[in-house]
C-alpha cells in the first residue's frame, strides 16, 4: 500500500483501502470496515482527512485526488 501525506484540505475519499493508525480510525469508524491485517480498512462511506495526515491508500486515485496527496518517499535501507 502506498503512503501519502495529505497536502490540501479537505480531502474526501469515497472508495478504496486505507492503512491508518488507531487514532485516525476512531473518528472515522462508521465509514470504515476493518480488515486483516490490523490497521487496514475498506472505505464504505466518505472519509475526510486534514492537511499533514499520513495515510496508506490503495485505490483508484482519481485525478481530483492526486494534487491533494503527496507520496511519502522511503529512505534507502542502507542509509545511516
Amino acid at each position: 500500500m502506498k503512503r501519502y501525506t495529505v497536502s490540501e484540505v479537505p480531502l474526501y475519499i469515497g472508495a478504496g483501502l486505507l492503512e491508518l493508525t488507531e487514532d485516525q480510525y476512531s473518528p472515522r469508524a462508521r465509514a470504515l470496515k476493518p480488515l486483516k491485517p490490523e490497521g487496514r480498512y475498506e472505505i464504505i462511506g466518505p472519509v475526510c482527512f486534514k492537511v499533514g495526515e499520513e495515510i496508506g491508500f490503495d485505490g483508484n486515485a482519481a485525478k481530483r485526488l492526486k494534487p491533494r496527496l503527496t507520496p511519502v518517499s522511503k529512505a534507502p535501507k542502507n542509509q545511516k
